[in-house]
């Protein structure tokens, strides 16, 4: 079954769609795929943990904060667990403050 038939679109509409994409008219949705493959500054272990929560204050929004810094996808995500460790060991938070955060953190996820 076509994707015409199936949810009811004329053909007019999908063609309008297809020269709009193709002319840059419509372009809410940009792949960002070099965030997967491109190669990371280097940067200090304090900035590391600085982007990392800066991402998960933002939503855990990884796509927008590895195109504002250039990192790759990997490094954020391995950057933002080694963050979350590092605050289950820290010792300036007491447990319930752990908790809360790490819930919250959960969250976010979700």
């Amino acid at each position: 079954m076509n994707y015409l038939q199936k949810y009811l679109l004329p053909n007019t509409i999908v063609i309008n769609w297809i020269n709009q994409y193709n002319k840059g008219i419509i372009n809410d949705y940009i792949p960002r795929g070099e965030i997967y493959t491109m190669r990371s500054p280097k940067l200090s272990k304090d900035k590391k943990m600085a982007i990392a929560k800066e991402c998960i204050e933002n939503g855990r929004n990884y796509k927008e904060t590895c195109i504002k810094y250039g990192i790759k996808y990997s490094n954020l995500y391995s950057w933002v667990s080694k963050y979350q460790d590092k605050i289950v060991k820290s010792s300036e938070y007491s447990e319930e403050d752990k908790y809360k955060i790490l819930y919250e953190l959960s969250l976010q996820e979700k």
